[in-house]
């Protein structure tokens, strides 16, 4: 559920029973900025969606012609306890699990596990009285933070969120000025992929258009310090990849480009105090290693001042101090950590702050420079001093907030909810009917798998906070499997024949969850595996692993730990129920099959290299065909190579998730836009 969707529904339960101008709405949730009819129609189409609601036999909401709207479900407020605690606050040195070196060791769940009713309309309204009772009880929900302190035992760290954008669409990457008056951000429309930039004066609450001459997608604005210039990052246009200098006070100044990597779209600026100078992030030699930068704007050069040695993506974002001598870079080892670092510019020395176990899109500084705040695993801020290596909550909401920014003053701004929401449906055979939707939460539910008897699903969800396991049955109860205490990559679930046994990967390790038991357990030897899947029985995975440069697909015993090679210069694999192993190749096209030592061509008209975007399931082999106009599930029979396909009635099927029972069930990931706005961090 979007944010607004959320303050909308909050402001409609503050007014049960009464008829909700749109004007209200306006004033309430858009703080009356300038919003359409269209955007609120929007919004109100999606409470409606998750609720279960109809327009013409409303249950919860009904419309009142030319007046507004008005909440008629039942509305019971819940006695409010005298403080509500906050969740305790995180160590930088938290790791997500405790792992024994013992053979195929097992993470004991300490907690049972939570289960979910499902999500009928009786437990929904039981949810929207839930809501209304956190709102009451002043702790951490969205209107809350607005609107009143938080009542929490860290009332005094707690600090105000407040919307600065009203846009309808996608608003990130804020820059604000430092004498606080001018807010550059990009912005796009839900429907549209082209990012654009705009210029918001807070004082007058007016818009401009930022137009150099060039096309492109503009983004990562930053200000020079006295605000007479921006340098943005520039892409997609005639030109290629640029960085773009803009005199903001003389607008029929042609802008000053750079020309960066030619597969850059995504850097980190910040301006050298002298004005003179850029540091940048850009990737050079390979298009998606990244590395920190000095352009001279004088006279055009360049000197690369960071050269990191670990796998991953480099040093990918910086914040520059306000006192303008040391700068905050965010590092990313292998590709599911951060580590932040701090870099003197005047003594050019690394120091190694924390490692926080999951990526971060930015980090922003206090006024002081003495401490760094960044997005803690919860999806809420938090602020590390750097002296004292003390970690404190700073925001306590409802919606997620990411993307931390700050000017010199330590003013904060940042990016309020995700920018995609992600739900499964399920399309059952023979298909003549529209999928239904089946899992679906206020937060992203994805990495889908069904077993294989169509009795079960298992996914991956953060709507309790961090990602977890989660198993939903036939029935509709829906049960929470894992409690991970630190933000994890899961991915690359399937079911063992038998269905009582949940594979995946965490963090590109390997894992077995035993669902009597309650028990996840690391095999051996499969700490850094890709494209995980179950080998001929249940004692046996097969995944991807990389040797000497070449990927191998290999065989492992989870009880030996004991690993064979299958094949050579593969990159994702599966076994049909007949033994045979069905692979693809990372460069060459086509799905190709193993069976009594002989390798064949099964077709050259698909190459899958997701594990998760193809399944075997009885005699075929299924996967989505991307098309602009509309997917299509294919259907390869594996006994003959011949090919069915089948139209997807839906939009914004991912062709990167797939899953198919025995039966037939099709299991399809959703993954869609989803608004964002700009807000402003401030006791």
């Amino acid at each position: 559920m979007e944010s607004r969707v959320m303050q909308v529904l909050l402001c409609l339960i503050q007014h049960a029973d009464q008829v909700v101008s749109r004007e209200m709405l306006i004033d309430e949730v858009w703080r009356g900025g300038t919003v359409s009819d269209n955007a609120i129609n929007r919004i109100i189409g999606l409470l409606r969606q998750s609720v279960g609601d109809s327009a013409k036999s409303p249950l919860f909401i009904r419309t009142v012609p030319k007046k507004g709207y008005v909440l008629i479900a039942e509305v019971a407020k819940l006695a409010a306890p005298s403080a509500v605690p906050l969740p305790p606050e995180p160590t930088p040195s938290e790791s997500a699990l405790i792992v024994p070196s013992k053979p195929f060791p097992a993470y004991e769940l300490t907690q049972p596990p939570v289960k979910s009713g499902g999500f009928s309309r009786r437990y929904l309204a039981s949810g929207l009285l839930l809501l209304l009772a956190l709102t009451l009880t002043g702790t951490w929900l969205w209107q809350q933070a607005f609107d009143r302190e938080t009542t929490s035992e860290s009332a005094s760290d707690i600090m105000r969120v407040n919307p600065i954008t009203f846009f309808e669409g996608q608003e990130i990457d804020p820059a604000l000025s430092n004498d606080g008056r001018k807010l550059a951000f990009a912005h796009r429309e839900l429907a549209d992929n082209h990012w654009r930039m705009r210029i918001l004066s807070i004082p007058e609450q007016s818009y401009t258009d930022v137009e150099p001459t060039m096309l492109g997608n503009m983004r990562y604005p930053a200000w020079s310090d006295d605000g007479k210039f921006l340098a943005l990052l520039n892409w997609g246009g005639d030109a290629g990849c640029q960085l773009v200098v803009l005199a903001m006070q003389q607008p029929t100044l042609a802008p000053r480009t750079f020309a960066c990597h030619a597969a850059t779209q995504s850097t980190s600026i910040a301006w050298a105090p002298s004005g003179n100078a850029l540091y940048y992030v850009d990737a050079d030699g390979e298009a998606s290693y990244k590395r920190i930068f000095r352009l001279n704007l004088i006279d055009g050069r360049r000197e690369q001042l960071s050269q990191p040695h670990v796998s991953g993506q480099g040093d990918y974002a910086i914040a520059l101090a306000p006192q303008g001598n040391k700068m905050a870079v965010l590092r990313s080892i292998d590709w599911f950590n951060t580590q932040i670092l701090l870099f003197d510019l005047v003594t050019g020395e690394w120091r190694n702050i924390v490692e926080v176990g999951y990526p971060l899109r930015s980090v922003a500084w206090n006024a002081a420079g003495d401490a760094i705040i960044y997005r803690g695993e919860a999806g809420q801020l938090y602020r590390l001093t750097l002296q004292s290596q003390q970690l404190t909550r700073i925001t306590s909401v409802v919606s997620e907030i990411n993307s931390p920014a700050s000017n010199a003053a330590g003013e904060l701004t940042a990016v309020s909810g995700e920018l995609f929401e992600e739900e499964l449906w399920q399309w059952s055979a023979p298909y003549s009917q529209q999928p239904q939707r089946w899992v679906y939460s206020s937060r992203r539910d994805y990495s889908p798998a069904i077993a294989h008897d169509g009795n079960a699903l298992a996914f991956v969800s953060n709507r309790s906070g961090l990602p977890q396991l989660w198993l939903k049955r036939q029935n509709g109860q829906e049960i929470q499997l894992t409690q991970l205490t630190a933000f994890s990559h899961i991915n690359e679930l399937s079911f063992s024949a038998d269905n009582q046994l949940i594979a995946g990967t965490l963090n590109r390790r390997a894992f077995v969850f035993n669902i009597a038991q309650q028990q996840l357990q690391f095999p051996e030897q499969m700490n850094n595996v890709q494209n995980l899947a179950w080998g001929t029985d249940a004692q046996h995975l097969i995944a991807a692993v990389l040797t000497d440069g070449l990927w191998q697909i290999k065989s492992f015993d989870i009880v030996t730990g004991a690993q064979s090679l299958l094949v050579n210069d593969a990159f994702t694999a599966k076994y049909d129920r007949h033994g045979a192993l069905y692979f693809s190749r990372l460069h060459k096209p086509g799905i190709w099959r193993l069976q009594h030592g002989a390798v064949a061509q099964l077709t050259d008209r698909f190459t899958p290299h997701i594990g998760g975007a193809w399944q075997l399931a009885g005699d075929d082999l299924w996967l989505i065909e991307p098309r602009q106009a509309q997917p299509q599930l294919a259907r390869v029979n594996t006994l003959d190579g011949q090919v069915t396909v089948l139209p997807v009635p839906m939009a914004n099927v991912s062709y990167r998730s797939l899953s198919v029972s025995d039966n037939g069930a099709v299991i399809l990931s959703m993954l869609a836009k989803s608004s964002t706005d700009i807000v402003s961090i401030s006791h």
